[in-house]
């Protein structure tokens, strides 16, 4: 099938943490339900008009992490806001813990960057897509989980996308994958030199309903200097090639 591949990049980012309450936590990278965001932003959809248009059933996402990157946490003062009254200020600021996803060396020494896979079973919607990312045009801002965090997008191009079965040998998967579809995950380097892979795990949300109901969660593994992860996949596995190279990917469902 045709996949639409694209780079979103900027300063900086924050992906707030679905379970994260008081304190705003962020994950490293754009969870399945943010990309399907940034997305419906580029095509011109409605906040909360997308969300069966982009559920796991109608939709294939890949996230691939392109730069290293960290987080670190900032006290922002926002306003303490009960009523309109209280909108010029008068009721004093509030302060929150807000992680901010930067480039390992930084912000100003470098940027986030992701790159997003999509395919959809509307083609007219995926012939869309890859119209306005040719002309580097979207219908709306992009951000990068926050107002504060712009981004912009990057056209890498249109793919043809294969599904084979890998299940027999240790491959190198290039995207945040849901762990329950990988077996055999190996922390081993490459040989002298190889490089360190440092794996994280997390819970991010896949699927919205109406009303922003979630409705689908998933465990993933993800390297956050951008290296593959190496492991055996239980069932099969998508490939396509960029640049005649082969590239193994998953994408985000909380379906096993």
């Amino acid at each position: 099938m045709k996949t639409v591949v694209f780079e979103v990049r900027g300063s900086f980012a924050h992906f707030r943490k679905f379970y994260a309450n008081s304190t705003s936590l962020s994950y490293e990278f754009p969870p399945r339900t943010t990309a399907c965001g940034m997305i419906a932003a580029i095509l011109g959809l409605e906040r909360d008009s997308y969300y069966e248009l982009m559920s796991e059933e109608q939709a294939f996402v890949c996230v691939q992490i392109m730069e290293p990157v960290k987080r670190m946490s900032q006290t922002v003062n926002y306003m303490w806001v009960k009523g309109t009254k209280d909108l010029n200020g008068s009721a004093g600021p509030m302060q929150i813990p807000v992680e901010w996803v930067t480039n390992i060396d930084g912000v100003g020494k470098g940027e986030v960057g992701y790159r997003i896979y999509f395919s959809h079973r509307d083609e007219a919607l995926l012939k869309k897509l890859s119209s306005l990312l040719k002309e580097n045009q979207t219908y709306y801002p992009i951000y990068l989980g926050l107002s504060e965090a712009l981004g912009r997008v990057r056209w890498i191009g249109e793919f043809e996308l294969e599904h084979i079965d890998k299940s027999d040998e240790l491959i190198e998967l290039a995207t945040v994958c849901p762990i329950e579809q990988l077996q055999d995950i190996s922390y081993v380097q490459g040989g002298e030199g190889g490089q360190v892979r440092k794996y994280m795990r997390d819970r991010i949300p896949c699927d919205f309903a109406a009303e922003r109901r979630l409705t689908g969660v998933a465990q993933v593994i993800y390297e956050p200097n951008g290296h593959p992860i190496m492991a055996r996949v239980k069932h099969r596995v998508y490939r396509l090639r960029i640049n005649d190279e082969p590239l193994y990917i998953l994408p985000l469902t909380s379906r096993e």
